[in-house]
């Protein structure tokens, strides 16, 4: 009985032996891609160039343009988040024990810690998280800042509102404002890249 992987280079040879370098076969595996161009090679008598031979994880890599883990280190970012998911709920309770109340001082400041959020985040996911400092400085307010939730009913009018509202504070900037899903939609643009397959087909 002849192999599935020779009957399959067998019918690429058969029916591409004049332009075998503008296929592109994708296996599940390199060893079914290393086993098919071993039965092609076998069956070329003259100097070509080969078909393109990728596996699945490889094509969606090169189409993506994000690579893939290697075991060991796929294992080691699953314990790293084991452990963050187990211990950090005591971590977090011990640090608002401890830092609630507690008295800072930045560029001649004095500043009261009132609270510790553990899941902020201001960029992409692709950024790694780092701590973060919110400042409410309501005794040398240079300017003000804010991240407002409102509804979809009267946007303009609310967005209005809060600019009087702003001018309270004496706001000496030009009052300027933009939405988190553009914001959002802007982080993840280049994501889009998957669909860029000209390389492999």
């Amino acid at each position: 009985m002849t192999p599935f992987l020779n009957s399959l280079a067998r019918y690429v040879f058969d029916n591409y032996k004049e332009d075998l370098s503008r296929i592109c076969m994708v296996f599940p595996n390199r060893r079914a891609g290393m086993f098919f161009t071993r039965h092609l090679s076998e069956m070329i008598d003259r100097p070509v160039w080969k078909p393109a031979v990728y596996t699945i994880s490889d094509l969606m890599s090169g189409l993506s343009g994000i690579g893939y883990g290697e075991d060991l280190d796929l294992l080691y970012d699953l314990y790293r988040f084991y452990i963050r998911e187990k211990f950090l709920p005591i971590i977090w309770f011990l640090a608002r024990r401890i830092l609630f109340g507690q008295i800072t001082w930045d560029g001649g400041l004095q500043q009261e810690i009132i609270g510790v959020v553990n899941d902020f985040h201001y960029a992409s996911m692709h950024n790694k998280i780092d701590p973060l400092v919110m400042v409410l400085n309501d005794v040398d307010m240079r300017y003000f800042y804010a991240n407002i939730k409102i509804g979809g009913a009267d946007r303009q009018g609310t967005i209005d509102f809060v600019d009087q509202v702003r001018k309270q504070f004496n706001d000496r900037y030009p009052f300027k404002y933009a939405f988190m899903e553009d914001r959002l939609a802007d982080y993840y643009r280049s994501d889009g890249r998957i669909s860029n397959n000209q390389p492999f087909m």
